[in-house]
């Protein structure tokens, strides 16, 4: 929330933006992980993986309207006005969430749903956490992966525009919206896909290489 309100201020600095910017991907790191966490707080052991896959595109829909939002307010015509009143409606609506969440969502149910979720405040260790995961040769790999992926998409993401004004389009930040609304709409039907048959037959590594390639 902080992020996108330092945003608003790019009238006076453009170090407000990029402050900002930097605010929200520190954010987005606990955005990303939360579905998974909440899922093993608050539901049943048998309500995990259909929890976190409803947390993970409900996301991924976030993300799509957050493509398409904001082509309504600017193009390749538009003036810095409008660029300012695009971020002050992202601020808003941003705020409006996270403000319910801070007065109204309780840290966890009265009753804990497992034994797991019972000692989530047990004192954890993070340095010897963190040295177990990166001495762990498996999960160093898929991180690699995972990171290679996500590093692409967001090279895309950075890019797309600049692809595709060479063929001319009316509205190419319009064009731009779309095609990126059409990548994360095929990342939501590959959720509805591949979680069910991850969770039937846990066959993890096989369908990991499936959906890379």
């Amino acid at each position: 929330m902080m992020g996108v309100w330092a945003r608003c201020l790019i009238q006076v600095s453009f170090g407000f933006p990029l402050l900002g910017s930097l605010l929200a991907a520190v954010g987005n790191i606990f955005i990303i992980n939360s579905p998974s966490k909440m899922a093993n707080v608050w539901f049943k052991p048998s309500m995990v993986a259909m929890i976190t896959t409803l947390g993970v595109m409900s996301n991924l829909a976030s993300n799509a309207v957050g493509v398409v939002f904001p082509s309504f307010f600017v193009n390749s015509n538009s003036n810095a006005q409008d660029i300012e009143d695009l971020l002050l409606y992202e601020a808003i609506i941003v705020s409006v969430p996270c403000l319910a969440c801070l007065l109204l969502m309780r840290k966890k149910p009265s009753q804990s749903p497992s034994y797991a979720a019972a000692n989530t405040t047990a004192t954890e260790n993070y340095c010897q956490d963190l040295k177990h995961l990166f001495t762990n040769r498996n999960y160093v790999l898929l991180m690699l992966v995972c990171s290679c992926s996500y590093g692409t998409l967001v090279a895309f993401i950075a890019v797309i525009e600049y692809l595709i004004l060479p063929f001319k389009y009316p509205d190419a930040t319009k064009v731009a919206s779309n095609m990126l609304l059409s990548a994360i709409a095929f990342g939501f039907v590959g959720s509805l896909i591949f979680v069910p048959i991850l969770k039937k037959t846990r066959q993890y590594r096989k369908l990991l290489i499936v959906g890379n390639h």
